[in-house]
C-alpha cells in the first residue's frame, strides 16, 4: 500500500516489539495499529509497570496470590505474561528512547 508523506505526518507508523520468546534477545518487531487512544508501547508497558507496582506494593497479599497461584486464580497466567512483558520490553524501549534522543541533539 502506497501513502505520501503527508499521511505519514499525520499518522506515524506504530513499531511494537515482540520480546516474549525472542531468539536471543532478539525482538521482532511489527507494524501495528495505534494502540489505545493513540498511546505508543512505552506509554502502555509504563501503565502496566505502574499497576503491577501498585499491586505489588500497596497488596502484597493479593500479589502474593495471584503469583504463586492461589486457588480458583484464573488471572495468574494474565499477570505473569504482563510481568515477563515489563520486564524483557520496558528496559529495551527506555534505551532506544534515549538513543534516538540523544542522536537527535
Amino acid at each position: 500500500v502506497a501513502a505520501s508523506c503527508e499521511t505519514f505526518c499525520i499518522a506515524p507508523l506504530q513499531f511494537v516489539h515482540k520480546q516474549i520468546g525472542a531468539f536471543a534477545g532478539i525482538p521482532d518487531i511489527h507494524v501495528a495499529e495505534r494502540l489505545w487512544s493513540g498511546s505508543s508501547q512505552i506509554c502502555m508497558t509504563f501503565k502496566l509497570s505502574y499497576i503491577l507496582g501498585m499491586l505489588a506494593r500497596y497488596y502484597p497479599t493479593h500479589w502474593m496470590a495471584l503469583v504463586n497461584g492461589s486457588k480458583g486464580d484464573r488471572y495468574r497466567p494474565l499477570i505473569l505474561k504482563a510481568q515477563r512483558v515489563v520486564e524483557s520490553c520496558y528496559p529495551i524501549l527506555i534505551s532506544e528512547l534515549i538513543t534516538h534522543e540523544l542522536t537527535k541533539a
